[in-house]
């Protein structure tokens, strides 16, 4: 015989939630642009300025260490636990899961950071014409970060009861959640339908779905369904609340933090709204209720959690609307009932668990063919035991692509060994595995922005280029780093922890998705290199152009440097009188003159052969239309022009001045107009 979940009875549970985040830093463009590497040091100093997270220098840590136990008892099992979770994974993988703190100036592969402020959260759903309240236990909130611009929050809680109130009174229940008061409230056993309830509500990162308010309705306030997602989130310290959350409200005049503003609808709602305007961007930020446990706004510090394209440097949620779950169910081995309360779950409540969907009254959440075919690739049933078949308590993992679970009874090793290793040995898994997904829909994305960057550039080309290769640089380097470092599809050499991690990589898509991210990686590396070749190719054209003036201008100054014309000649060519003694025209001795003319010769020379140089680079490299020109090649041509009219201009007034002087006074006065009419406009420029 099977039964409902809301019949079936769970001594405790407890549920890891992993929120993958992704660093989104300015445009490349903008003046705050920096490396990845340096924006993490900057965020981890951000970190540190909130006073709350404390970074952890042993990896190990990321439970209360041994030396904060109480008794000697407690700190000796800590240890053992830490040595068992060290030794149960390969060495190269102890070297990233475990790494101490680096005092040798490498950088780290992984940081840690904890906050243990925080003691209790109280959750709240809506279900029909009830109010449910889950008060959890907090008992890890740690923060993963990694130096290729991602990070991992993970949040750990344990429940062991559940308060019940009439919808009515749910603003007096929040009041009394406030307090910490329920002794006037209707207690109830917690069942595998409040598992299921907390395991798909709670993970939620932002509504997935609105719901149209209406008038007189059950739910007219939710943005969604009632059970969909929390009615109010409460986080609360040792004794005190630190913040309160109305979640699931879209009435005018209730506000994400659960004060009041008539002016103003809740946040999603106003997010709504926001779609269908031109000019707001269509992005969807996180609950604020997940975002506020990285702020620290007293102390100036913290991260800032918004959806992209924002200005300032932010972290974004990089999934969809659900978290993955890490979860251990623990069942009481015997309720008095004819069989046991792990053989009462159904099928379709086996399904529930493994997809974390919510309690439901169907035999199924999905077709049941759908769910038979491959049901096969989500169970790890090497301990699930039917009757009979072994003294030892039944217990079964659960895996799809965002969730791993496993569910026993407290027949005194499940509830102590297996749900030691959930938080220990399988949460560092579970950890592997999504630092890896995220990491690599990150670089994925920063390769899209890079390619979008450089087609939407409004600016020079060659600038546009120089910010693309740039980026896919740092973003190959952080790919190979990540394959060197962080990869691992083998962690152990354990039998079942190498079967649970293989189920786990192939359900998530993690070798598929990995050679996708590997094929836009080598497209776009592939496309630079096309542009580089040829940007080579026209180099070569360049310089062959720059070849062939440098002969000319080497022929050209070979023939002035072969003496063909002395003194004499050059006055002869010019009909100046002769002799040192004599006087040129003008009154100008004649020394002065013939070096006058021969200068006037070598720039006339150099003039024309530079002219000669722009003509042929304009025959093999014609410039443009557009701005796009290399740098080299527009400084190239206006060298070019100066030399050429400039030379030529100022060899024929030399020339022409030695014959008549009052020319020289004539350009002199040009000159020194032209000048000082370029002064002017300058000064008088607004």
């Amino acid at each position: 015989m099977q039964t409902t979940a809301g019949k079936i009875p769970v001594k405790y549970f407890r549920t890891t939630f992993f929120w993958p985040l992704t660093l989104d830093p300015p445009p490349a463009s903008s003046p705050k642009a920096r490396s990845i590497a340096a924006h993490i040091s900057d965020q981890r100093a951000a970190l540190r300025k909130t006073q709350v997270w404390r970074a952890a220098d042993e990896l190990l840590d990321h439970i209360d260490p041994p030396t904060e136990a109480k008794d000697d008892r407690e700190r000796r099992e800590r240890l053992a636990h830490s040595y068992s979770e060290m030794t149960f994974f390969h060495e190269f993988v102890q070297q990233f899961l475990f790494a101490r703190h680096d005092r040798g100036g490498h950088q780290r592969p992984m940081w840690l950071f904890r906050r243990t402020d925080i003691a209790r959260v109280n959750v709240m759903f809506r279900d029909g014409d009830q109010v449910i309240l889950y008060p959890l236990t907090v008992e890890r909130l740690n923060l993963y970060v990694l130096p290729l611009g991602v990070a991992i929050l993970a949040l750990e809680v344990r429940a062991e009861e559940t308060y019940v109130a009439e919808a009515e009174r749910a603003d007096h229940l929040l009041s009394a959640s406030e307090r910490g008061d329920f002794s006037h409230l209707r207690k109830q056993d917690l069942t595998l339908a409040d598992m299921l309830r907390l395991n798909d509500g709670f993970r939620r990162a932002h509504a997935p779905y609105l719901v149209p308010p209406r008038e007189k309705t059950r739910g007219e306030n939710a943005l969604c369904a009632p059970d969909a997602v929390p009615f109010a989130v409460q986080w609360h310290a040792a004794g005190r609340l630190l913040r309160s959350f109305r979640v699931n409200e879209w009435l005018p005049g209730a506000c994400q933090d659960g004060t009041r503003n008539p002016s103003h609808q809740t946040r999603q709602g106003a997010i709504a709204e926001s779609l269908r305007r031109k000019a707001s961007a269509r992005a969807i930020p996180p609950f604020e209720h997940f975002a506020w446990l990285l702020r620290a706004p007293d102390s100036g510090g913290g991260w800032t959690v918004a959806a992209r394209n924002t200005p300032q440097l932010t972290w974004r949620h990089m999934a969809d609307d659900r978290l993955p779950v890490l979860s251990c169910t623990v069942l009481p081995q015997d309720d008095g009932g004819k069989l046991r309360p792990y053989q009462r779950i159904s099928n379709g409540d086996w399904a529930r668990l493994c997809f974390v969907d919510p309690p439901g009254g169907n035999a199924f959440p999905y077709a049941g063919a759908f769910i038979r075919d491959r049901w096969k690739g989500h169970a790890y049933d090497r301990f699930h035991y039917a009757a009979g078949d072994s003294d030892h308590g039944p217990q079964r993992f659960l895996i799809s692509a965002y969730s791993f679970l496993a569910v026993g009874s407290d027949d005194g090793f499940f509830d102590s060994h297996v749900t030691m290793h959930m938080r220990r040995h399988y949460f560092q898994l579970m950890l592997l595995a999504q630092l890896e997904r995220v990491v690599l829909l990150a670089v994925s994305a920063r390769i899209s922005e890079a390619v979008q960057a450089y087609e939407s550039s409004n600016g020079p080309k060659h600038e546009a280029l120089a910010r693309f290769e740039a980026t896919l640089q740092e973003v190959e380097h952080d790919f190979l780093q990540y394959v060197h470092r962080f990869r691992f599809t083998g962690v152990s050499d354990q039998v079942q922890p190498s079967e649970l991690f293989e189920m786990l990589r192939r359900n998530m898509g993690l070798v598929a998705l990995y050679d996708d991210i590997k094929d836009e990686l080598t497209t776009a590396t592939g496309f630079l290199a096309l542009l580089n070749q040829q940007r080579q190719t026209n180099s070569t054209a360049r310089l062959s152009v720059i070849a062939t003036f440098g002969v000319i201008l080497g022929l050209a100054f070979s023939l002035l440097g072969m003496n063909i014309l002395g003194a004499d000649d050059v006055a002869k060519v010019l009909r100046l009188p002769g002799g040192e003694a004599s006087q040129a025209l003008g009154g100008m001795p004649w020394r002065w003159t013939s070096i006058a003319a021969a200068v006037g010769l070598l720039s006339v020379t150099v003039g024309l052969c530079s002219i000669a140089g722009l003509v042929l680079g304009h025959l093999a490299m014609p410039p443009p239309r557009d701005d796009g020109a290399e740098p080299l090649a527009a400084k190239l041509r206006q060298v070019l022009r100066l030399l050429g009219w400039g030379g030529l201009a100022f060899g024929l007034a030399l020339l022409a001045g030695i014959v008549w002087q009052p020319l020289w006074i004539i350009a002199c006065a040009i000159l020194a107009m032209v000048v000082l009419g370029r002064l002017v406009d300058r000064w008088t420029r607004p």
